[in-house]
Formats: structure tokens, sequence, C-alpha cells
């Protein structure tokens, strides 16, 4: 026979168990699924290596090196035209850098950008630089997002009212 306080107790304890299990599971699974073709990175070793992967809501001009089994990259992301002028808030942007084997399935992901919560667009600095481990088998590299914009109705992207939003994302798979 369990008391009350038992039963309260275990019931909060498994409810902490689950919601930080959730929070430790990754948004998405692309491991082992097969990568789209277009705007894949050849790993080339040494550097450093210069590009541009464009897509139609923003472009990432990347510089990469490669020594041994790390890669460093960093890049200077614009976003489309059309989200800056349309919008003055960037709600939020996550940029992962996927990692392919010679055949185009995904090996890993690995998030290299994160936005901080709802910065005025026009000064909005969109750059990274990270160090990753590459994966055992890494040929191609291939960068995904998802984002989000909103024009809130004033200068002030904290600014209360209507506000007009719209989600833009590009996965790894075909």
């Amino acid at each position: 026979m369990s008391s009350p306080i038992f039963r309260g107790v275990l019931a909060v304890a498994l409810m902490w168990l689950g919601l930080t299990a959730a929070c430790a599971m990754p948004r998405y699974e692309y491991r082992g699924r097969p990568a789209q073709t277009e705007n894949r990175i050849q790993l080339l070793a040494g550097g450093p290596h210069l590009g541009v992967s464009a897509t139609q809501h923003l472009s990432i001009a990347y510089e990469y090196s490669q020594t041994d089994r790390d890669l460093s990259i960093s890049a200077v992301v614009d976003l489309d035209q059309a989200l800056k002028t349309g919008f003055n808030t960037l709600e939020r942007l996550d940029i992962d850098l996927n990692f392919l084997d010679a055949e185009g399935a995904i090996l890993a992901t690995h998030r290299v950008y994160r936005s901080g919560f709802r910065r005025w667009i026009l000064t909005a600095e969109l750059s990274f630089e990270q160090r990753v481990t590459l994966p055992p088998g890494a040929d191609f590299l291939l960068f995904s997002y998802a984002g989000r914009v909103l024009d809130t109705g004033s200068s002030d992207p904290q600014g209360a009212g209507s506000a007009v939003d719209w989600e833009f994302w590009e996965t790894p798979l075909p």
C-alpha cells in the first residue's frame, strides 16, 4: 500500500525523467538517410577552401580547413532580400552542418549556428566559427537550416500588436 505522498513524489519524478529525456533528444534524426545532391560540398584536405552555398532563403559564404580528422569552418550568412525587406525581426535561425559519406548517406549532423531570440533583422550579425571532429568516412558537407521571421508592425523587434510571421527551412533530405 503506497501513501499519497509517495505517489505524488513518484509522479513528479517520472514527469521530470520524461521531460529530461525529451529535451535530450535531437530535433530530427537524419543519420543513415540519403541526402539531397544539390549544394553538397566535397571535403578537401588542407585549405583554406572557400565557397558559397545558396538556397532560396539564404546564402552561406564559408571557408574551411581540414587537418587530420578535424574541420575548422567559418561562415557569413546572408538572408534573402525578401526576408530582409519583408520582415523586421529574426525570431530564430538554426543552421546545421551535415556530414555525408561517398554515397551521400548522412553520417552525422552538427549545429553550427543558433541565433538569439528576436533580433532586429537589419542589425543581426549572422556568422559562425566552429571546429568539429569529422566522423569517419565523411566525404561531403551539406548545410541545412530552420528559421522564423516576423514583422511586428513597428521598428521595435519586441513590439506588441499584430505580427505576421513566416517559417522557412531547408532539410538535407531530397
